[in-house]
């Protein structure tokens, strides 16, 4: 640990002179110390100062975020709009698309062939 000098003090901060002259601004904290007075040197931690724009634009997710949530444990999806797909395989295969009022809102069909492998 290094000591320093106070040389100047303010309501945040304190200006201490180290032992080899450099002149360092610390974090005042809960330091109770005067002008003159031989105190630690602390190393001081950075601060990550975060933008705005990262504070705001998290804040608009969340809220997005939250109404997305409630609207869908709420079972409020429009109507209309298909929210499942059911497929049945047979020859010929069926696919539906269904609305949250399990409505048939879609209809795709196709024929597929099969190959048969075994031949007597």
């Amino acid at each position: 640990m290094n000591k320093g000098i106070v040389m100047e003090m303010s309501e945040n901060t304190i200006i201490v002179m180290s032992p080899n002259g450099r002149f360092e601004k610390l974090p005042r904290g809960t330091r109770n110390c005067e002008v003159g007075e031989e105190i630690l040197l602390a190393p001081a931690k950075p601060r990550m100062k975060v933008p705005k724009l990262a504070i705001a634009s998290s804040l608009a997710a969340a809220i997005v975020l939250c109404f997305v949530l409630v609207s869908t444990l709420t079972g409020t999806l429009p109507s209309g709009q298909v929210v499942a797909y059911v497929s049945i395989d047979i020859n010929p295969s069926v696919e539906m698309g269904i609305d949250n009022e399990e409505v048939v809102r879609d209809l795709r069909g196709s024929i597929r062939t099969v190959k048969l492998l075994y031949k007597p």
